[in-house]
């Protein structure tokens, strides 16, 4: 976006309000079906508890994303001074209807159950969009988000922090400084990419520094997003910045003079530069040992499967974000058949499309974390898409899914998991919402022959062309006990009232859910999704709550339980009209809850046979033509299964079924079927069940 010249005070708010927001660059056709019907649950919904019912933190009157786009800026003490693990949140709220938009940050006391909130800057100037971390020496809650100083429409990203261990207690705020000064880079010793550069939207992670073994000394990263582009359209290159600190700047409040360095990514730099369209949307994540990961999925002028990169990617850096950077890409695409209508119906596809396909969409708001094993999850949506006559993109927005997206750095492969629904079959084959059991068959027809299948909106607001704006999908995790947890809103039970006019629903009309699916076994299993709604759960009675951001870290409490902290908003009338005009000028409530979830013994699922794991490993070569070698590994003795799979879940090639030794074993694939037919190429799947347990892995056929 260029910026224009100000004429006027109100040119000036209408612009400022522009330059935050994220654009609206999703240019599909989204292709309406008729409705189906709710999913059906194949694994148990945990057990939960509330250990703290809903609480007001404050009322706003901006009612839009009130944390962070791709981050989540609610963080949880671990290892304080007072033995107790308190929740900081960082948001933006206009109080009232005329006031400014201010950043605050509140602190909840789990002893007694207090909530404290305070101004992180200390100027009455407007503010939002923050990304917060708690240093793990200090407990100290270290923030950043932008603000417009001088009202010009140009944001500049602050820093502060709370000196919570100085007093054991929150509320002793320091004194906020420019950390990415877009608008004057003298004295920073950096000059942007372009001139017009202007990176907001921060988010902050701390890991340790290299000499922390020597000195103690932590790094804090301020990552910040580019609102501008040279392109005609936004593509958001990122700004790293970072300081080396100790505890004892902390206490003199140094942290502004300390020596910053401020790095882009070529990569990233190159996208923005244009000439061709190539934006990337993605979620940030640092771990205490210092590796980076930006990880994320592209959009550009052509269809998706058309673009010069491919669109799932990830850039990494393993060296405390100095030094070069790897990148690591693969196309998203899930192919995925059309289901047949039966007569009387015509026998015809149900789609209007040959080129049927899962991918990302409107999966523009997520989080990512490390589990157990060092592996990054992002939940993301991937909705059915397809090209039409002319060659451009279509989705259907009906169809319209959760799933967790994992990068192994050992290997550098990604995995992309049905997260919700998932069906019986292979959590890394496409789920298919016409056929949950995956059995290759259609599960059900209406009366007339038409193909009748599951939806899904994981959005809390019901119309299509919102979406893009409205998505929010956060992750939270335990690496130490394997657990992790993703949340996220969903609307399909209010959609099916407002967009279908489904009378059985009319009840939902305004009552978007909040989803919580949990994992102990490091994402390689999911629960059902705990549903938190109006209707059905008293504690939150009367509530409209949207924008759900879960603390970064779930508090293990030993016999399988963990609780999860929650923030969002209780939307006072249903709709964002801060964002899209939706609803009423009423704002909501700031609110915090935490809950107490039974994650389940994964270790004891099997007849208290510990599952046996990392038995099947990467082929080689891979990509391969047409030839490649699978290696596996059997603990016992025992009956063992290794097929391979298309990516819709049919078995192409049984390689081994029998009885096998213990020991180290290879199998060759010479791509074909089990007809001895030659495969086409494209991603397929081989999957090893052995001793209890099964695993699944992906593999490339490039001809």
């Amino acid at each position: 976006m260029q910026r224009t010249i100000l004429l006027c005070l109100m040119v000036i708010f209408v612009t400022a309000m522009a330059a935050e927001t994220q654009i609206d660059t999703f240019d599909k056709t989204a292709i309406d079906t008729p409705p189906g019907r709710l999913p059906q649950p194949t694994r148990d919904v945990p057990d939960y508890s509330f250990s703290t019912d809903p609480q007001a933190i404050q009322t706003t009157y901006f009612d839009y994303m009130p944390g962070s786009y791709n981050s989540c800026p609610v963080r949880v003490q671990t290892n304080n001074a007072m033995g107790q693990n308190g929740v900081y949140m960082l948001f933006h709220a206009m109080e009232t209807a005329n006031a400014t938009r201010r950043e605050n940050i509140s602190y909840w006391n789990p002893v007694d159950q207090s909530m404290q909130t305070f101004y992180i800057g200390n100027v009455d100037s407007r503010e939002g969009y923050g990304g917060l971390s708690i240093d793990f020496e200090t407990q100290d809650p270290l923030c950043s988000w932008h603000i417009d100083l001088d009202a010009n429409g140009v944001y500049e990203c602050a820093f502060n922090y709370d000196m919570y261990h100085m007093l054991n207690q929150p509320g002793l705020i320091g004194t906020p400084f420019m950390v990415i000064p877009n608008e004057d880079w003298s004295g920073t010793g950096y000059t942007p990419p372009f001139p017009d550069d202007e990176f907001d939207w921060p988010y902050v992670f701390i890991s340790e520094a290299p000499t922390y073994a020597t000195d103690g000394k932590r790094r804090v990263f301020v990552i910040g997003n580019n609102h501008t582009s040279q392109s005609a359209n936004p593509s958001e290159n990122v700004l790293i910045a970072w300081a080396d600190y100790t505890t004892a700047d902390l206490d003199a409040s140094l942290m502004a003079d300390l020596p910053w360095t401020y790095t882009t990514i070529p990569m990233m730099d190159a996208w923005n530069a244009g000439p061709d369209w190539i934006r990337p949307f993605h979620c940030e994540a640092v771990s205490r040992d210092g590796k980076l990961a930006i990880i994320g999925h592209l959009a550009g002028d052509d269809p998706p499967i058309n673009l010069a990169y491919p669109d799932q990617f990830i850039l990494w850096n393993d060296n405390f974000g100095e030094g070069a950077w790897e990148y690591i890409s693969i196309n998203s695409e899930q192919w995925v058949d059309s289901p047949m209508n039966q007569p009387p119906a015509p026998v015809e596809p149900f789609f209007d499309s040959d080129s049927l396909h899962f991918t990302y969409t409107h999966s523009g708001h997520s989080s990512a974390v490390f589990d157990g094993e060092g592996r990054l999850h992002v939940p993301s949506c991937f909705a059915l898409n397809g090209i039409d006559d002319t060659g451009s993109g279509i989705y259907y927005p009906w169809f319209m899914f959760m799933r967790d997206v994992v990068f192994d750095p050992s290997d550098g492969t990604f995995v992309t998991n049905n997260l919700y629904p998932q069906g019986t079959g292979p959590a890394d084959v496409p789920y298919l919402p016409w056929d949950e059991d995956a059995d290759g068959v259609v599960d059900e027809y209406s009366d007339e022959g038409f193909v009748r299948s599951v939806n899904g909106w994981p959005v809390a607001w019901y119309v299509a062309d919102d979406a893009f704006h409205e998505n929010n999908f956060k992750i939270c995790s335990d690496p130490d006990h394997e657990l992790l947890a993703a949340v996220w809103s969903d609307g399909l039970k209010s959609r099916f009232y407002n967009d279908a006019g489904d009378e059985d629903y009319v009840d939902w009309a305004t009552a978007p859910e909040i989803f919580i699916a949990v994992s102990s076994d490091n994402g390689d299993t999911w629960t059902e999704p705990i549903e938190l709604n109006a209707l059905d759960t008293p504690e939150l009675a009367d509530m409209i709550p949207v924008y759900i951001y879960p603390g970064d870290h779930i508090e293990y409490l030993g016999n399988d339980i963990g609780r999860i902290h929650l923030f969002f908003l209780d939307d006072n009338s249903y709709g964002a009209f801060a964002q899209n005009g939706n609803g009423a000028n009423d704002g909501g409530t700031m609110s915090y809850a935490a809950i107490d979830v039974e994650f389940p013994n994964v270790a004891n699922n099997n007849n208290d046979i510990p599952a046996i794991s990392g038995m099947l490993h990467q082929n080689r070569p891979n990509p391969f033509n047409p030839v490649t070698t699978i290696g596996f590994s059997l603990p016992v003795s025992g009956q063992v299964e290794l097929a391979v799979y298309n990516v819709r879940g049919g078995r192409v090639k049984t390689l081994v079924n029998g009885d096998m030794k213990p020991g180290d074993h290879t199998v060759t694939w010479q791509g074909t079927d089990d007809n001895g037919s030659p495969v086409a190429s494209g991603v397929y799947f081989y999957r090893l069940q052995a001793g209890g347990s099964a695993e699944t892995r992906k593999m490339l056929l490039l001809k």
